[in-house]
This record gives structure tokens, sequence and C-alpha cells, in this order.
């Protein structure tokens, strides 16, 4: 077994590189459009800073407070051996906090937030 039967949530932490992988990468016209039920972006922030997540629940929350956000099409997506994939197929809750590489504030308020908010 690879996760414990017992967890609230599954988070991961990843960065990356302006102009290479974004929340607009699952919009509409977006390399990975297909791998997204939802999508949120709001225009007032970094689209390289954004959650990813498996639930519903989860995503209208963080589309609440305003961050840009992903529901992943747990049935569609395409499996590419990616832990959101894995824990969308097995119904683990996930979420993937991901932003700009070396912006560590934005990742200390994103995660402080998610953290204090989604339990």
């Amino acid at each position: 077994q690879l996760l414990p039967d017992s967890l609230a949530y599954v988070i991961s932490l990843h960065n990356n590189t302006p102009g290479y992988f974004s929340v607009l990468t699952y919009a509409a016209e977006g390399e990975k459009s297909r791998d997204a039920k939802k999508v949120f972006i709001n225009p007032e922030e970094d689209p390289d800073d954004f959650f990813l997540v498996t639930e519903e629940s989860l995503f209208q929350t963080i589309k609440a407070k305003g961050y840009n956000c992903v529901l992943q099409d747990n049935e569609g997506c395409t499996d590419d051996g990616s832990l959101s994939v894995y824990c969308g197929k097995k119904n683990i809750p996930y979420v993937n906090c991901e932003t700009e590489h070396g912006k560590v504030e934005k990742y200390r308020e994103m995660m402080e937030w998610l953290l204090e908010n989604c339990r």
C-alpha cells in the first residue's frame, strides 16, 4: 500500500519556471486542458502561482479565496504516473501548491492559508 488509509490530504509542493508551466497550461487552449475539470484564473494573481486539487469542495474553497486553481479531471486525465493522478483515481484528497521558482514568501503565504483553512 503506497499511502495510509486515513489521510486528510496529501500535499505536495512544486515550483516552476515562468513561461513553462502555470495555471494557463490547464486553461481552454493549454497543453493540459483535457486533464482539468475546472480552472479558476484570477487575473490579479501570477499564473505561475496556483493550486491543483482532486476534490471539488477544495477547489471551491481555494477559488473563493482568489487563488488560481485547477480541479483535476480524475476520471479523464492522462495517467502520466504523477501523484495527483494516483490520488485522483484512488479518491485520496490531494493538493499541489505550485509557485514560481524563488518565490518563497508566496509559497509560505499559500501554504499557511491552506493549512489554516482546508482541514
